[in-house]
């Protein structure tokens, strides 16, 4: 009984042997890229539009669906802001952490512009 218990699990242990070493190196290099990027104020991506990388942190205060993306609108203690995404499960008053590029839309009316910072998220 033991040997056939043991040449039934040899396979599966083997398996899980060749896999972790690729898959810790996945997550490590994606906990380290989110390490990188410490969370940014919004009022700061709104005074620094230059299309920097930025993380930041809020609660979802507004979504709007579009075709093949959605955008929804974050508020932190600073201030709101619109992120473009591929996400499709982003609900009011849930809790993000967001990393992406900071944008900036110009809108001239009647030649002034009335832009507006946005983050497209990675």
């Amino acid at each position: 009984m033991r040997s056939a218990k043991c040449a039934y699990l040899a396979p599966l242990y083997l398996t899980i042997f060749l896999l972790l070493p690729g898959l810790s190196s996945c997550g490590n290099l994606q906990i380290s890229n989110l390490r990188l990027l410490s969370p940014t104020v919004i009022s700061d991506i709104k005074a620094q539009h230059d299309e920097a990388t930025v993380s930041l942190q809020g609660k979802v205060v507004n979504v709007v669906p579009l075709i093949q993306q959605q955008v929804y609108q974050v508020q932190d203690s600073t201030g709101k802001i619109w992120v473009l995404t591929h996400r499709s499960n982003v609900r009011v008053a849930d809790q993000v952490s967001v990393a992406g590029k900071a944008h900036y839309q110009r809108i001239s009316i009647d030649g002034k512009d009335v832009g507006e910072v946005y983050v497209e998220e990675n």
